[in-house]
């Protein structure tokens, strides 16, 4: 079993009609059926990243990273099936999640 880090994206306000109480609910419920396959529920970003880069540091606009998780699987594929049940899917039509294996060091 490796970690992978599911990054979350989205370009656009929620077009959900949920209020923000009933999604957090679906969080919870979601991070409760990942069981043990959850190792750091993470958190959201704010809106106010920056990229640090060699030219210098910019204001990050193009499809930032709203938040993250880290989730246990057993490959790629297991982790992409998991990131697939998650609620922030059903929340937003122009939401991305990135999936990444963390190596080990």
């Amino acid at each position: 079993m490796a970690n992978y880090m599911l990054l979350y994206y989205k370009t656009e306000n929620d077009d959900t009609k949920k209020t923000m109480p009933e999604i957090m609910d679906d969080w919870k419920q979601w991070f409760g059926s990942l069981g043990d396959k959850l190792v750091d529920g993470g958190g959201p970003f704010n809106d106010n990243g920056q990229a640090v880069e060699n030219s210098g540091v910019n204001a990050i606009e193009n499809f930032p990273s709203s938040g993250y998780s880290i989730v246990k699987a057993g490959s790629m594929d297991d982790a992409v099936a998991l990131a697939k049940s998650c609620p922030m899917l059903e929340h937003n039509k122009t939401t991305a999640i990135r999936v990444y294996e963390v190596m080990p060091m």
